[in-house]
């Protein structure tokens, strides 16, 4: 079963139901099935059913990309994604960096 680890915030909102995907830097290897979801901070977990699985770009998001992963819109969901990746793991996030968007229920 895969597992992947989400901050509490985002976890919170997944049980309330207002966040039915979660994007990736990287193409990641996850089918649809179960999958884990553990918090960061206390290590709680809560398993969902990977519905859909979709490899793209930043640059090619969406505002509904957007708007599934619990944000306003897509400016909103880039200013999350800088917070955690930069500089971190990258110096800017450059518009062609792979994506993966895990669809889950």
């Amino acid at each position: 079963m895969s597992q992947i680890r989400m901050l509490n915030q985002y976890v919170q909102q997944v049980k309330m139901g207002t966040k039915s995907s979660t994007i990736r830097d990287g193409h990641r290897d996850i089918h649809c099935g179960p999958l884990v979801i553990e918090t960061t901070e206390t290590g709680a977990r809560l398993t969902v059913m990977v519905s859909s699985v979709k490899h793209t770009y930043l640059n090619l998001l969406t505002d509904y990309d957007a708007q599934r992963d619990g944000f306003a819109d897509l400016a909103a969901l880039r200013s999350a994604l800088h917070q955690l990746y930069v500089p971190d793991r990258y110096a800017t996030l450059p518009d062609n960096l792979p994506i993966t968007i895990i669809v889950f229920e």
